[in-house]
């Protein structure tokens, strides 16, 4: 009767090679404590009573992702009722490429509708002269949400 399973986990270069078994008693299991960006393979093992099995072929690489970084360098230029805005792209992509930027503008302390923009610059239409509106929130989406956020 198999008891469990073990499963290495093996970073591969540039880290140090790691491994370490994570033990389950089904035939699924959650590995934590990954770092983002890394491939990771995997290979499994039965356990009973008199041991461990020989290791399962490894698993193909997966790579875990996070959310991308702030954009910077974010320039607002004004004109009648629209603003035209340009940043720098996020230096860190969260492992995965971007899938744009969301712009959200700001009434005093009331966010507006946000604009979905696919290049680092975009515009706000709309806008009514005399108001004061502030440009908080541009954040870079990656595979993942919620995305880092410029404040």
């Amino acid at each position: 009767m198999i008891t469990s399973y073990g499963i290495p986990r093996n970073a591969g270069n540039p880290p140090p090679p790691l491994v370490a078994t994570h033990v389950v008693t089904d035939t699924s299991g959650t590995i934590t404590g990954l770092s983002n960006g890394w491939t990771y393979t995997f290979t499994v093992a039965a356990r009973n009573v008199a041991g461990a099995g020989p290791d399962s072929a490894p698993s193909s690489g997966v790579v875990p992702l996070s959310v991308p970084g702030a954009p910077s360098n974010v320039l607002a230029h004004m004109n009648g009722t629209s603003v035209s805005l340009e940043w720098t792209a996020a230096t860190d992509n969260g492992g995965s490429d971007l899938r744009g930027y969301d712009i959200t503008p700001y009434l005093g302390t009331t966010a507006m509708p946000s604009k979905h923009v696919w290049s680092t610059n975009g515009s706000i239409s709309g806008l009514t002269p005399g108001e004061t509106y502030t440009f908080a929130d541009l954040i870079a989406l990656g595979a993942l949400d919620p995305t880092a956020t410029l404040r």
